[in-house]
Parts: structure tokens; sequence; C-alpha cells
């Protein structure tokens, strides 16, 4: 089972809800999004599409993915919003909202990351 970081919020918030999600999705009470969650979710979707056609009009373009995901043996999952490989066998990613207003950047080859936790994104 993979696990977002919108589900690790809503098991902070309520476990036995996340736990019916995940195991009788057909019990679970589905509800609709608010307007102002509707909002955000838009605004990210164009933050994203802003971010990468920036990216992409760079001369190292190629270097550049968009949320690629990671999984080991062991099961741990993890999508980064962007990732540049530097072709030395190390990657850099980048995590928008973790926690919402901030970001995280990665440097590193796996399994060895380390992380920064940056502050307010601007």
């Amino acid at each position: 089972m993979q696990i977002s970081k919108t589900d690790f919020i809503h098991y902070l918030n309520c476990p036995k809800s996340l736990w019916l999600l995940k195991h009788k999705p057909d019990q679970y009470p589905h509800g609709e999004f608010s307007d102002y969650m509707k909002k955000l979710t838009s605004e990210g979707y164009d933050v994203e599409a802003q971010a990468q056609k920036l990216i992409h009009s760079q001369p190292d373009a190629a270097s550049y993915s968009f949320q690629s995901v990671f999984q080991t043996p062991q099961g741990l999952y993890a999508k980064a919003d962007v990732i540049r490989d530097n072709g030395d066998g190390i990657i850099n990613f980048l995590d928008f909202g973790t926690p919402q207003g901030s970001f995280s950047v990665f440097f590193g080859s796996p399994p060895g990351l380390s992380a920064t936790v940056c502050g307010e994104a601007p």
C-alpha cells in the first residue's frame, strides 16, 4: 500500500478514517472538495506547469524530470515534484509543500539522501 503526504496528514487527523479509506474504500464517505480546496489544487497545478515551463527553457532541461517515484524493495515510497540528475550518480530533488508553505531540497544518491527543510517558499 502506498501512502501519500495527504494520506499521512489524514492519518494524523484520524487514523481510523484512513484505515477505512485504504481497506474498505467502497464504505468510505467520500466528500466533495470545498471551493477553497479546489482553488488550492488548481493553483498548485498552475505553479507546477510554470515551473516545468521555466525548467524546459534551460540548456540542461534534459537532466530534469517531474513527479518521479522512488520505491525501495522494503516498500518505502516517495514522489518528488522535481528531480535533477547530476550525471555523477547524485540527484537533487525538490518537494514543495512539506509542510504547507515551505519546500524541501534533498541532495545525494539513494539510499543515503540528506534533507534540508527550507523556510517559506517564495
